[in-house]
C-alpha cells in the first residue's frame, strides 16, 4: 500500500495520484457497465517514473493507473462485464524508460515509447 511516506518532498504528486486513481476509477467503471465500448486505452505522456521512493514504483502515476485498471477489471468481472484494457506510456528518457519496461515486463501488457522513434512492447 502506497502511504503518504512515499511521498516525502514529492507531496504535490500525491495530490496529483490521488485524483488520478479516483477520476480513473469512476471513468472505467462508467465506461464498462455501460456495455458500450469494449475497450480501454490509457495513455501518460512523459510516464517517468520520477522521484519514486518505492521499488515496486507504486507511488508513480503509471503504478497508481495500472493499480486502478486492475481493481476496476476485476470489479466489472464480478459484475459480468469485460473490459480489455491496454496502457501506453511515453517517456524520453533512456533511464528512466528502462526502469518503466522492466516495470512493464513484470506487471502488464503495455506498450513504452522511448524517445520519439523506439518502440517497446511487451505483453504480459
Amino acid at each position: 500500500m502506497v502511504d503518504l511516506f512515499d511521498y516525502a518532498d514529492r507531496e504535490p504528486a500525491w495530490v496529483k495520484h490521488w485524483v488520478l486513481e479516483k477520476y480513473l476509477q469512476v471513468l472505467i467503471l462508467k465506461i464498462g457497465a455501460s456495455g458500450k465500448w469494449s475497450r480501454f486505452l490509457y495513455i501518460d505522456a512523459f510516464a517517468g517514473p520520477w522521484g519514486s521512493q518505492r521499488q515496486d514504483l507504486a507511488d508513480t502515476s503509471f503504478g497508481r493507473a495500472i493499480g486502478v485498471m486492475r481493481a476496476c477489471q476485476e470489479k466489472l468481472s464480478e459484475l459480468g462485464k469485460t473490459l480489455h484494457m491496454e496502457a501506453v506510456f511515453f517517456e524520453a528518457n533512456k533511464r528512466r524508460a528502462t526502469r518503466l519496461i522492466r516495470y512493464a515486463q513484470e506487471n502488464i501488457r503495455l506498450r513504452v515509447y522511448v524517445g520519439s522513434a523506439q518502440s517497446h512492447s511487451t505483453r504480459r
